[in-house]
């Protein structure tokens, strides 16, 4: 299933910025052809390319960084789909996640409707919130074959050990299980939380004016607007 678009901002920067890009190649071009036996008119001409030159410049690093900001959280969202439960501590030993980075991650895919992740500090475990309230039964031990007939918490049962062997009870039913409750909860709620969140105040035209009429004020005026997954383009 197709995922959702997750930030969508990132998207809006990095069209901008080629737009404006191909717009401030072609407006220099003819500039400077029309001020080419004239040095004054030249040195203005240069002046403004250089200026116009940080249009497109800082919206394609800005837009590249939410992209990357993006793909961290989709790599989380992986995560967390293929495992019952995440542990933090490993997760920012092992990859470029940051304890601010791992929250903002979080906070992006809940906001967009994307997943509805918990991060349970007490334990340093992220999970899948809806299994938070799920409960399984355990009857038999996979090491030692005991019957053991344990009830738990979907999200716990991974982690859950066998009394009599000591060993991890609940790993591969916990799968199982995650999988036959996502079933039934719906593969994908995002589409519908998305589209919840987007509250139409923010204006593709009145950013497209500002670009070109001050362009910092394009930018200030999409972040000022933006929420996760609220933004159209």
């Amino acid at each position: 299933m197709r995922r959702p678009n997750l930030l969508r901002i990132d998207d809006l920067l990095l069209r901008a910025g080629w737009i404006t890009a191909f717009v401030w190649l072609a407006a220099s071009f003819v500039a400077l052809a029309l001020a080419l036996n004239d040095e004054i008119a030249m040195g203005k001409a240069v002046a403004i390319s250089l200026f116009g030159v940080a249009a497109p410049a800082t919206l394609l690093v800005a837009g590249s960084r939410l992209r990357r900001r993006e793909k961290r959280a989709w790599g989380l969202h992986r995560l967390i789909d293929d495992h019952v439960e995440v542990s933090a501590d490993d997760l920012l030993l092992g990859s470029d996640f940051t304890p601010e980075t791992l929250d903002r991650a979080i906070r992006d895919l809940n906001n967009a409707g994307a997943a509805f992740l918990v991060w349970d500090r007490k334990t340093g475990k992220i999970q899948d919130g809806r299994l938070r309230t799920s409960r399984v039964t355990v009857d038999e031990c996979g090491s030692c074959g005991a019957k053991v007939q344990i009830d738990v918490k979907l999200a716990d049962v991974a982690s859950a050990r066998c009394p009599y062997c000591h060993d991890p009870i609940g790993a591969e039913r916990a799968i199982e299980e995650k999988a036959t409750l996502m079933e039934k909860l719906g593969a994908d709620p995002a589409a519908e939380r998305a589209v919840a969140t987007t509250d139409g105040s923010f204006s593709v035209p009145i950013f497209i004016v500002l670009l070109f009429v001050f362009w910092p004020l394009a930018v200030g005026y999409a972040f000022l607007k933006w929420k996760a997954g609220a933004i159209r383009v």
